[in-house]
């Protein structure tokens, strides 16, 4: 099992490629594993997350968070 810091290297690498993937709203890292986190709950989301992980990371648990869109908060 990989720790924090191998996590955070992993998340790092592979931010990108999971960001480009219309519905991923974010990737974050906590309890031992990979956060995806989610526009809305889509089957093709997940596999498609899913390849990216098997084919980048294979041993790197992960969890899927459903979380709507992320935006930037504009101060007031």
């Amino acid at each position: 099992m990989a720790d924090q810091e191998d996590l955070e290297k992993i998340r790092q690498r592979l931010h990108g490629k999971l960001l480009a993937i219309d519905g991923v709203s974010g990737v974050g890292v906590g309890a031992g594993r990979i956060h995806i986190y989610l526009a809305g709950d889509h089957p093709h989301v997940r596999d498609a997350v899913d390849r990216v992980l098997q084919s980048e990371a294979p041993d790197v648990p992960h969890a899927y968070f459903v979380t709507g869109e992320f935006r930037a908060h504009k101060p007031e």
